[in-house]
């Protein structure tokens, strides 16, 4: 009877591996179709604002699956084909029409945009945002083809001229009473019966005596890990649009994602910006998430780090030179780390308890221009059983106190450790999230 009910243990289990193996690759599936349907409303959407700008097609590449197309402002877009059972509407054909190219999709009106040879227009060099501290002038070049009339928009206070091939931009004065702080420039061109717009966004900046980076600014939209909690635009395999591989703040601070075996990706260890609030999903496809219903003091965006297996991550001033006092942030623990934590997880990582008196502590850092240590590190428990009176897992923003570092700081470094490690190091997911971080002159 005892062999019996073994061979009945032993199959169920089986039965039980092979049903959740169905489930996971049932799961990938829609993960993946998820993903396609998503890619395929984005190429869409770039072909309706090509049509709403007045843009042209200047070339049609054949590819794997499909076309890559360009416009006349010199952005891309790869089409691919769609198949049958997909609910949104695909490519299925291009064809070149009377100087036109033709979009037919698998359902509705096809699209039509005119194609111009030898017609372009583009700002070189330029990213996401360019920051002017008021007042300040930078020089541009924009290359151009087939080019007959320019034109210009700007925010209102700023001054922009186009010289040639050269733009020049001002930021306004810090007391000028009707500029607006940041907007957009804009090159428009036209030429024989095509028009191209050029655009930047811009934002002024000046050092206050206790400047903030709360990552609420619009320009962050373009910086957010997605599309999915898992973050696909931080690794070097996503093709989509807003690739992620580090943020420009306007203080001049630089966030990055580290580069290893000749890919920046988040694996790697960096500090991504993220909007995800899933509290509630076990594991590393929900590690851009904070433990906590949104950002700091009920804003939506924050920071994530993730220590990574070599360099802890950094943030540093880009121009090797400026060093501040970093005044104080917040901190929240990642939704991936606390709720392994709280439960445990399948990697061996262990349910944190008092009777072990476990712990997960951040360690910060200071460095000045010249690589040496400034102050004293500042240590926070993001997680604290040691005494009975310790308060557990930390489940809201909690402020940190950041003067310890010093008043010369030029990069600051993030570390975790926990009470947890196993055969391979530690076991607790090496992440945490940080808001509204304060630096003085």
């Amino acid at each position: 009877m005892k062999k019996v009910f073994s061979l009945f243990i032993a199959v169920a289990l089986l039965v039980s591996g092979c049903y959740k193996d169905d489930i996971d690759d049932l799961k990938d599936r829609c993960d993946a179709l998820k993903t396609e349907q998503e890619r395929q409303a984005q190429a869409l959407a770039t072909l309706q604002n090509a049509l709403q700008n007045l843009l042209t097609v200047t070339n049609v590449t054949p590819v794997a699956d499909g076309w890559k197309i360009t416009f006349s402002d010199n952005t891309t877009v790869d089409l691919k084909h769609g198949k049958d059972g997909d609910d949104a509407p695909y490519i299925v054909q291009i064809n070149m029409v009377d100087g036109n190219v033709v979009f037919e999709f698998s359902e509705g009106e096809p699209m039509v945009i005119p194609m111009t040879e030898n017609f372009a227009c583009s700002i070189v060099g330029v990213t996401t945002v360019e920051y002017f501290e008021y007042g300040a002038t930078k020089v541009f070049t924009i290359a151009q083809s087939g080019v007959k009339n320019i034109a210009v928009t700007r925010p209102d206070g700023w001054r922009v001229s186009v010289n040639g091939n050269t733009l020049t931009v001002t930021a306004p004065a810090n007391d000028h009473p009707f500029a607006e702080r940041s907007g957009t420039v804009s090159v428009i061109a036209t030429g024989d019966h095509a028009t191209a717009i050029a655009a930047m966004r811009v934002f002024a900046w000046d050092w206050d005596e206790n400047y903030v980076i709360d990552f609420e600014h619009p320009h962050m939209l373009s910086y957010l890990a997605g599309p999915t909690a898992y973050g696909e635009n931080l690794y070097s395999t996503y093709t989509g649009a807003n690739r992620y591989i580090g943020y420009d703040d306007p203080s001049g601070l630089y966030m990055m994602i580290h580069e290893a075996w000749g890919a920046v990706d988040f694996w790697n260890g960096g500090i991504a910006i993220s909007q995800w609030n899933d509290m509630v999903t076990e594991g590393f496809a929900n590690q851009l998430s904070v433990y906590h219903s949104g950002g700091y003091g009920g804003s939506k965006t924050f920071a994530v780090v993730n220590r990574g297996f070599d360099d802890p991550p950094a943030i540093s001033f880009n121009d090797g030179e400026t060093e501040r006092t970093f005044d104080h942030f917040w901190v929240a623990n990642s939704a991936y780390a606390a709720l392994s934590m709280i439960y445990g997880d399948g990697f061996g990582a262990k349910i944190f308890s008092y009777d072990d008196q476990d712990w997960f502590k951040l360690t910060i850092t200071a460095f000045d221009k010249d690589e040496n240590p400034t102050g004293v590190p500042v240590e926070f428990y993001l997680a604290d059983f040691r005494t009975t009176a310790s308060p557990g897992i930390i489940t809201d923003w909690t402020k940190v106190d950041l003067v310890p570092l010093g008043n010369r700081v030029h990069t600051v470094k993030f570390d975790v450790q926990s009470s947890d490690v196993g055969d391979w190091g530690m076991n607790t997911p090496a992440y945490f999230c940080f808001d509204n971080l304060a630096i003085r002159k």
